[in-house]
C-alpha cells in the first residue's frame, strides 16, 4: 500500500508447495497493485507455488528451475492412521483417481455386483467423507488453475489453451512428484 500501484511486480518465488487455496488469494492482491506481474523462479515452485507462478504474465526461470503439477495431497480426520495417535496420512488425488481407474481396467469381471463388491472394500479403508473431499480438492485445483491463467488469457479467445494447460497439470504428469 506504501507503494501504491506500479507498473511491474517481480516476484521471487522459491517454495515446496502449500495449501491450494492460498495462490488465488495471492494472485488478486498481487494484481492490485501492478499491471504486469512477474515471478522469478531459481529453483522450485512446487504445487501451490506452480499455481502461483502461472497467475503471472511471465515466468522467468533458469537451467535448474522446477515446477510441478498441482494435484493436491490432501488429510482429513477420516483418512486412515498409520499409527493409533499419528496424523492421517496424506492421500493423493491422482493416487486415488489411478487406484479405481486401475480396478475399472484390470477386473475380471466388470459386473455391478463386482464393482460394488471393490467399493465396499474400498470404502472399509477410506471413508467415502474423505473420498468426497479428496474429490473437492481436484476441482478446486482445477477452479484455481483456470482463474489464475485467465488472469493474462483471454478466455475467449484461449479457452482450449487453457483447458489443455490445465489438464497437463492437474492429470498428465501422473505423479505429483514429476518435475517440470
Amino acid at each position: 500500500r506504501g507503494a501504491g500501484r506500479v507498473p511491474q511486480i517481480d516476484l521471487f518465488l522459491h517454495s515446496a508447495g502449500g495449501q491450494t487455496e492460498i495462490p488465488w488469494r495471492l494472485i488478486t492482491l498481487i494484481r492490485e497493485f501492478c499491471d504486469r506481474f512477474a515471478v522469478l523462479i531459481p529453483a522450485v515452485a512446487y504445487s501451490a507455488a506452480t499455481h502461483l507462478a502461472i497467475g503471472a504474465d511471465e515466468i522467468v526461470m533458469g537451467p535448474f528451475s522446477e515446477l510441478s503439477p498441482v494435484d493436491p495431497a490432501r488429510t482429513h480426520p477420516l483418512l486412515p492412521h498409520p499409527k493409533e495417535g499419528e496424523r492421517p496420512e496424506p492421500i493423493s488425488v491422482q493416487d486415488l483417481r489411478h487406484c479405481v481407474q486401475f480396478i475399472k481396467d484390470e477386473i475380471n469381471d466388470p459386473s455391478p455386483e463386482a464393482m460394488a463388491a471393490i467399493f465396499a472394500v474400498l470404502f472399509e479403508k477410506i471413508h467415502p467423507l474423505a473420498i468426497g473431499a479428496i474429490q473437492q480438492s481436484y476441482a478446486l485445483s482445477r477452479l484455481i488453475s483456470t482463474k489464475a491463467l485467465s488472469t493474462h488469457m483471454t478466455t475467449e479467445t484461449e479457452k482450449g489453451k487453457i483447458k489443455q494447460i490445465v489438464d497437463a497439470l492437474s492429470n498428465e504428469f501422473f505423479s505429483h512428484h514429476y518435475r517440470i
